[in-house]
Protein backbone atom coordinates (compact mmCIF):
# COMPACT_ATOMS: atom_id res chain seq x y z
CA UNK A 1 0.00 0.00 0.00
CA UNK A 2 1.34 3.47 -0.97
CA UNK A 3 0.52 7.06 -1.87
CA UNK A 4 2.32 8.93 -4.22
CA UNK A 5 2.55 13.09 -4.69
CA UNK A 6 3.06 14.82 -7.61
CA UNK A 7 3.13 18.71 -8.51
CA UNK A 8 3.11 20.47 -11.78
CA UNK A 9 4.46 16.90 -13.19
CA UNK A 10 8.05 17.60 -12.11
CA UNK A 11 8.34 16.66 -8.95
CA UNK A 12 6.86 13.51 -6.98
CA UNK A 13 7.39 12.07 -3.57
CA UNK A 14 6.56 8.51 -2.40
CA UNK A 15 5.90 6.73 0.71
CA UNK A 16 4.26 3.39 1.66
CA UNK A 17 4.36 0.01 3.12
CA UNK A 18 5.44 -2.85 1.66
CA UNK A 19 3.93 -6.47 2.77
CA UNK A 20 1.16 -4.84 4.54
CA UNK A 21 -0.84 -7.20 6.38
CA UNK A 22 1.93 -10.36 5.89
CA UNK A 23 2.83 -12.39 9.04
CA UNK A 24 6.56 -13.26 7.37
CA UNK A 25 7.76 -10.22 5.94
CA UNK A 26 11.14 -9.28 4.89
CA UNK A 27 10.03 -5.59 4.10
CA UNK A 28 8.97 -2.43 5.24
CA UNK A 29 8.53 1.14 5.12
CA UNK A 30 9.52 2.72 1.69
CA UNK A 31 10.12 6.12 0.62
CA UNK A 32 11.03 7.87 -2.34
CA UNK A 33 11.02 10.62 -4.81
CA UNK A 34 11.69 11.63 -8.42
CA UNK A 35 12.06 14.75 -10.96
CA UNK A 36 11.25 14.96 -13.90
CA UNK A 37 12.60 17.39 -16.97
CA UNK A 38 11.18 18.25 -20.67
CA UNK A 39 13.90 19.84 -22.74
CA UNK A 40 15.48 19.20 -25.94
CA UNK A 41 12.68 17.01 -27.08
CA UNK A 42 13.43 14.17 -24.64
CA UNK A 43 11.88 13.34 -21.11
CA UNK A 44 14.64 13.00 -18.82
CA UNK A 45 13.72 11.81 -14.87
CA UNK A 46 15.43 10.84 -12.01
CA UNK A 47 14.50 8.61 -9.10
CA UNK A 48 15.25 8.05 -5.77
CA UNK A 49 13.84 4.93 -3.64
CA UNK A 50 14.63 3.74 -0.09
CA UNK A 51 13.43 0.33 1.42
CA UNK A 52 13.94 -1.08 5.16
CA UNK A 53 14.47 -4.82 4.54
CA UNK A 54 14.80 -7.08 7.67
CA UNK A 55 17.85 -9.12 6.69
CA UNK A 56 19.68 -6.68 4.74
CA UNK A 57 18.67 -3.35 6.54
CA UNK A 58 18.66 -0.03 3.88
CA UNK A 59 18.13 -0.55 0.72
CA UNK A 60 18.96 2.92 -1.91
CA UNK A 61 17.82 2.68 -5.35
CA UNK A 62 18.95 5.76 -8.31
CA UNK A 63 16.88 5.06 -11.49
CA UNK A 64 17.84 7.43 -14.96
CA UNK A 65 15.61 7.45 -17.46
CA UNK A 66 15.47 9.23 -21.09
CA UNK A 67 12.06 8.88 -23.27
CA UNK A 68 10.94 10.43 -26.20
Amino acid sequence: MGFEWQFMSVLSLRTGYNGLFQTDNQYGLTAGGGVAWDGLGYLLHVDYGWTRHKYLGSIQRVTLGVGL
